[in-house]
């Protein structure tokens, strides 16, 4: 595997505290607050660990402040930063893709789930947010480097002047980057476990975080033909790979292979509060055998459909990318995360995440009650994520 370069000169202080390392640099992204772990940390430019790094190379100066948009404004990056005593596994750049996908996918889920009804968008919508710049600096702050798998560039600039993608939209413009907060918390105890920790579940933290890298391109916007039908198509497959590779029984060390079935009962592990989200009222027929089905896996049957006409060269047409063939709906792209969400709290389940309390019969509890008040604040959380997903089937306004 390779190793990430750091900047081991920088940050080098009396300080009692940890010391942070900068790693890579998320250009189109403008985040208020930090995505920690105990080893790797998102920041942003105005964090005052990067500050530091910043006063000591005037390099890492121009990537902190010179980036603008296509159109001249100012942009503030977001930084990835690696903690100097961070153990060898967590520096390797497996370790610090799989941090920088699981928030980015978290960011992405919870932006869908405010957005997806709504007439605004909230939030990041597209992982492309997270993307890396690929121009970083030496570790003695004197020369930069590009590196990509176009070409290797190397010199003595004595200025970075970058631009952020010039499809996307300023974060700044998207409300505050929120990630969905549960999801992020269990994703992360995952991580550490896997790369920092016992490795008590291995196998299945590998194929989780394979699914995440996978669920990354996924996400990114489909733009490569100027948004053709192929495009929504692509990414539609790519989503169903990263179901499958959840669900593929040598995730936790079985054989066989994954299929639409397995994935169907890794959803079904998801519990609903809501009674049109557990109703089995969906006919779906695969291999020959009919299954009464909920509407998460009703969703994702057609995502399957979809994925193998377009893979498979069938005959597609528009309303293939739309729940029910109904171009009324929301389109299928936007579900994915969604369902992917239902899938991911599936497999954390599995691995021993008690992702939802029993709910108490509120009607019985004497007030005032803080279990009262922590029942409503679990439903309050729950219902932006149900109501996303009813969008699938209620008429539109």
């Amino acid at each position: 595997m390779v190793e990430v370069t750091i900047d081991k000169r920088v940050n080098r202080s009396n300080h009692v505290e940890k010391k942070w390392l900068w790693a890579y640099l998320l250009h189109n992204l403008t985040c208020k607050k930090p995505f920690e772990s105990d080893f790797l940390a998102i920041v942003p430019h105005s964090d005052s660990r990067v500050q530091e790094i910043a006063l000591r190379s005037h390099l890492y100066r121009c990537l902190i402040d010179n980036f603008t948009d296509q159109m001249g404004s100012k942009r503030y990056p977001s930084i990835l930063l690696v903690r100097e005593d961070a153990p060898q596994a967590v520096r390797q750049i497996d370790a610090v893709v799989s941090f920088r996908n699981l928030v980015a996918l978290s960011c992405v889920i919870y932006g869908r789930q405010q957005s997806i009804a709504g007439p605004n968008v909230w939030g990041t919508l597209y992982t492309d947010y997270f993307d890396f710049y690929p121009t970083t600096v030496s570790e003695d702050g004197t020369s930069a480097r590009t590196l990509s798998p176009a070409w290797d560039s190397f010199g003595y600039p004595r200025e970075i002047r970058g631009q952020t993608s010039p499809g996307l939209p300023s974060t700044e413009s998207l409300g505050s980057i929120e990630a969905d907060e549960q999801l992020l918390q269990f994703l992360m105890e995952a991580w550490a476990d896997l790369y920092a920790g016992s490795k008590r579940f291995e196998s299945e933290g590998t194929a989780l975080f394979r699914s995440l890298q996978v669920a990354y391109l996924a996400a990114a916007m489909p733009i490569s033909n100027e948004r053709s039908i192929h495009d929504y198509g692509t990414k539609v497959a790519l989503w169903v790979s990263a179901f499958e590779i959840l669900a593929h029984p040598a995730a936790r060390g079985g054989t066989g292979k994954a299929d639409f079935e397995r994935v169907k009962d890794l959803l079904e592990k998801k519990s609903w509060s809501k009674n049109e989200l557990r109703e089995c009222k969906y006919s779906v027929t695969f291999r020959g055998k009919t299954f009464n089905v909920n509407l998460i896996v009703s969703l994702y049957w057609d995502l399957y459909r979809a994925r193998n006409d377009f893979l498979h060269g069938n005959p597609v047409s528009f309303d293939s990318l739309f729940p029910f063939n109904d171009v009324s709906r929301p389109p299928l792209p936007g579900f994915a995360p969604l369902i992917y969400k239902a899938a991911l709290m599936g497999y954390l389940q599995q691995l021993g995440f008690q992702l939802e309390e029993p709910e108490p019969d509120m009607l019985t509890m004497p007030l005032p009650n803080p279990a009262f008040d922590r029942a409503v604040a679990r439903a309050l959380k729950r219902m932006p994520f149900e109501r996303a997903i009813l969008t699938a089937i209620q008429h539109p306004t």
